[in-house]
């Protein structure tokens, strides 16, 4: 039987090509993918919220009795019984002082064989006191030599009878200022007409853009929660300048005592002689939380890996998570990390130390605020809305903060990792 073939025929219709329509779009995203930034915000979910607060400079403060300290402002000889000190203030007759002297070359460990203690007979000047060397137990010319800088504190006192009581010393303490912050996405504006549900996105772009901007907000405050520099605003001068708060990093430099510069490869003996420092200087101890980047926490699980399973295996798994630290002077429950935390720093901190909040004043709340206005607001065919908060935040306890600083960030430098490798 004879095949007969037969040819379709395409129609000559103008754009399109074989019988296929070439100028029609198929839209693969029928709803506009999500945005999937990482906009966390754990640092400010940590942290405790407090009382509004209703004026624009933020006093921080507290009264506090700091030991009465000094250091030799020249070499104490073996005959000397007159001491130059730095500063004769505060000192007074009958103190009992110690006078410690670091090992030579450092400026931290001290030469515990050279401890003397003698107590202040006179106060002859603003530098000058007369004292009774080692407590009369050694004689003359056999008193210890202490270097220009030892440090001297006064470590008790007595009042001889019959004389009056003397002026008591009282503190007042230190005051440091912090601001608010006021944080704004600017006004979202759209025209009636072009707000309404296309094939593109579904509930209309402005849905989307409003969420962007609650998603950003947050995430911006965080940020300046954790590395704001404090600055005063003034809106008298051009360009107007505005307030901006001071983060966690700003405090905990606020004190230089709390910095403690690593300057280089971290390792696990860091912490033990923060944890060591804190126990002997603060009655909270060493706090109860470690923030740090993700990346300095990989560095931190990495380097403990060498130590773990190093009395038997406990089982056929691999666990390199750091869950608990515990010390001779504190435990610390796990790492805490947030994405914009500076990957060179770690805190040593309690979350009992920091306090957030909001302005507010006896009419307004000024939270996050969702603005919108409509039509018959703005007089025309379109509607805005706008999202605006002024924040801030403090920390009660300034003293407490440890800052590990100038850490080395890059992993292939660490021994952990290249005894693996």
């Amino acid at each position: 039987m004879a095949v007969t073939s037969r040819m379709a025929a395409a129609h000559p219709i103008p754009g399109v090509v074989g019988g296929v329509v070439d100028a029609n779009k198929q839209r693969e995203f029928a709803d506009w993918v999500e945005a999937k930034e990482v906009r966390n915000t754990e640092f400010t979910d940590w942290m405790q919220e407090g009382d509004p607060y209703s004026q624009v400079d933020i006093e921080v403060g507290q009264s506090y009795g700091p030991f009465i300290a000094t250091t030799l402002g020249a070499q104490a000889g073996a005959s000397d019984e007159q001491l130059t000190v730095a500063s004769t203030a505060l000192l007074r007759a009958g103190d009992q002082i110690e006078i410690k002297q670091f090992f030579s070359g450092s400026t931290t460990e001290y030469d515990d064989t050279k401890t003397e203690f003698a107590t202040i007979l006179t106060v002859d000047s603003a530098t000058l006191i007369t004292v009774e060397r080692h407590e009369n137990a050694v004689s003359d010319g056999s008193y210890t030599v202490h270097a220009s800088g030892s440090v001297v504190t006064v470590k008790s006192s007595a009042i001889s009878y019959n004389e009056p009581f003397r002026d008591g010393i009282t503190f007042r303490g230190d005051l440091a200022v912090q601001h608010p912050q006021r944080f704004e996405n600017g006004e979202i504006t759209y025209d009636l007409a072009a707000d309404v549900a296309t094939f593109e996105a579904p509930g209309g772009h402005w849905e989307r853009d409003l969420m962007h901007a609650k998603n950003d907000l947050p995430h911006q405050r965080n940020w300046a929660f954790i590395n704001g520099v404090k600055r005063t605003g003034s809106y008298l001068v051009t360009p107007k300048i505005p307030y901006r708060l001071g983060g966690a990093i700003w405090w905990a430099s606020y004190v230089p005592a709390n910095i403690i510069p690593i300057t280089g490869l971290l390792n696990l003996f860091d912490f033990t002689d923060v944890f060591e420092e804190m126990a002997t200087n603060h009655t909270d101890g060493p706090g109860d939380t470690v923030w740090m980047h993700p990346r300095m926490a990989t560095i931190w699980s990495e380097m403990l890996l060498p130590y773990k399973g190093m009395f038997g295996p406990k089982d056929t798994s691999i666990d390199i998570r750091f869950t608990k630290l515990n010390t001779e002077h504190g435990a610390v429950n796990g790492v805490k990390t947030d994405n914009q935390w500076p990957m060179s720093k770690i805190l040593l901190c309690d979350r009992a130390d920091f306090r957030w909040s909001h302005f507010a004043s006896e009419s307004q709340s000024m939270d996050w605020l969702y603005i919108s206005r409509g039509k018959e607001e703005l007089g025309a065919l379109q509607r805005s809305w706008n999202m605006a908060g002024d924040f801030s935040m403090h920390t009660s306890n300034l003293t407490h903060l440890r800052l590990l600083d100038d850490i080395e960030t890059r992993k292939e430098l660490y021994p952990a990792r290249s005894n693996y490798l």
